[in-house]
């Protein structure tokens, strides 16, 4: 009966790893879905232009 709940117990660990690494992906998913769009809304203003409203030291 013991090896039962030892398989139980590895059953969940196993379970919950898969789980943690389910939700792992779906966050760098979410991470380089926001970096695309920031990218996508500073592409405008990475075409070069001189911005004036900097200081030069």
């Amino acid at each position: 009966m013991g090896i039962w709940v030892e398989l139980g117990v590895f059953l969940l660990v196993f379970i919950f790893g898969a789980h943690q690494l389910v939700d792992l992906k779906r966050e760098k998913q979410k991470r380089e879905q926001r970096r695309a769009e920031q990218q996508k809304a500073e592409q405008p203003f990475a075409s070069g232009t001189v911005n004036d409203t900097k200081r030069s030291e």
